[in-house]
């Protein structure tokens, strides 16, 4: 349980399209106040290096759309997870050239041959579907300090705001052919936690979804 992290709201942004996923000057952060009291040494913590929740986590596995097997042989996972969250965070529903924007994007690091335009494009437009409209905030930035005085830093990769709660939403490159799906959902629960518990401190709405989105595989995992 995380509820006892310091944080206080400042404004969020929907960052724009185009977004540069290395420039974070134009980034609103969620930003915990600096003097905070603590016997503790100001050490750095990692949101998805945080262990599982020791409790055992339900799942739900919902299919949204195709899934497609990517050959990963030559790739890095590190490279890979980065344009795809790259791809997912400057899509704009309302634009017409989305097709060739992704192809673009792929372009950049040599993936066209491994990954689908076309195929990306028609998963995101039904992770849009999935969440069923809202406010959608991507790669949301966070900075706070926990219970024992170390710092937490790290981004969202999409909390989706309606009027009644919050669906928070975490990508994931990994493949059914890397392993169970339900025990890797399961061991970011610690992660997901976190997230969750900052964003209900400093919305003031609960978090009505916790979901991990499993691209190739076409599953959103819903954490219970």
């Amino acid at each position: 349980n995380y509820a006892d992290i310091t944080f206080e709201k400042k404004i969020i942004g929907l960052p724009d399209g185009n977004l540069d996923l290395t420039d974070h000057s134009n980034r609103d952060y969620f930003t915990a106040p600096e003097a905070i009291d603590s016997d503790h040494p100001l050490g750095q913590v990692t949101p998805s290096a945080l262990p599982p929740l020791e409790e055992e986590v339900k799942v739900n596995s919902v299919d949204i759309h195709a899934r497609v097997k990517i050959d990963k042989s030559s790739i890095s996972d590190t490279l890979l997870g980065t344009v795809i969250h790259q791809i997912i965070c400057s899509y704009n529903p309302v634009a017409t050239d989305s097709v060739q924007t992704i192809t673009q994007q792929l372009k950049m690091y040599e993936l066209q041959e491994v990954v689908s335009a076309e195929w990306m494009l028609k998963s995101i437009q039904a992770l849009y579907q999935y969440v069923d409209g809202g406010i959608i905030h991507k790669e949301l930035p966070l900075t706070g300090i926990m219970p024992d005085g170390k710092k937490v830093s790290g981004y969202i990769d999409m909390v989706v705001e309606q009027e009644d709660g919050l669906i928070l939403v975490d990508h994931k490159t990994f493949s059914a052919e890397e392993g169970d799906l339900t025990a890797k959902a399961r061991s970011h629960s610690g992660q997901l936690a976190l997230y969750q518990d900052i964003l209900q401190k400093t919305l003031g709405k609960p978090v009505t979804k916790t979901c991990i989105y499993f691209v190739f595989e076409g599953k959103i995992v819903e954490l219970l």
